[in-house]
């Protein structure tokens, strides 16, 4: 894992570099015969690709923080943590067209907050930035909790993944190639959800079929649940 972690690493964060170094070198060779407008077009590439690999540093350094830093659980309402998440979101989906529901009852959990938090707000933010033209325009988040723990799904109505392709959407800088073209984002996200989901012994499942949507489940253990809250 460590291995493919590396090469992944080192294919991905170098891309922007020869690109920044490819600008840098052809202003340098061609400046002379540059106009103004050409000099800052280029320029502005090169500060986008910089930018670029700036963020996708800081992402992998916080991916690789979840194993190192000590937890601090505390007593959470998963409910509440849905609700803000929608809150963060009330632009987005009304701008966008996209109905999202949030459906009760949901578990309180023995979890950080801002962690669980991240979870819902990247599984969320997914179903946002993929859900393209898809005529119906809906996202959903539930829960259950019983003997076996808690478990949380997210679906939606987007254009779906791909079977062969489930597992490669959460390795990191890896999308599906259902993606709509134009969309924001690096594929970090669901490679950090799956980190710190496994990180509390819990597991993240897709489910998703080509032109039928997509439903992320995240499981948490019965430890996790906290006694007499429902």
């Amino acid at each position: 894992e460590k291995a493919e972690f590396v090469r992944l690493i080192g294919h991905d964060l170098l891309a922007p570099l020869r690109n920044i170094e490819g600008m840098v070198d052809s202003i340098l060779r061609k400046s002379d015969g540059l106009s103004p407008e050409d000099l800052r077009e280029r320029l502005a590439r090169v500060l986008v690709n910089t930018e670029l690999e700036q963020s996708m540093l800081i992402d992998v350094l916080e991916l690789s923080r979840l194993g190192v830093a000590q937890e601090q659980p505390e007593v959470v309402d998963s409910l509440e943590v849905a609700h803000e998440v929608a809150g963060a979101f009330e632009h987005d989906l009304q701008r966008l067209r996209i109905e999202l529901s949030i459906r009760e009852p949901m578990p309180v959990l023995l979890i950080e907050r801002a962690r669980l938090r991240h979870v819902l707000q990247n599984l969320v933010d997914n179903a946002i930035k993929y859900m393209g033209d898809s005529a119906e325009r809906g996202i959903v988040v539930s829960a259950n909790s019983g003997p076996l723990g808690a478990s949380f799904t997210v679906s939606d109505t987007g254009p779906g993944i791909p079977d062969e392709e489930h597992e490669k959407v959460f390795q990191l800088f890896r999308r599906a190639s259902t993606a709509p073209e134009g969309v924001a984002g690096k594929g970090v996200g669901l490679a950090s959800v799956k980190a710190m989901v496994e990180r509390w012994n819990g597991s993240l499942t897709l489910i998703s079929q080509e032109g039928k949507g997509c439903r992320f489940v995240c499981t948490v253990p019965p430890e996790r649940v906290a006694s007499g809250h429902w």
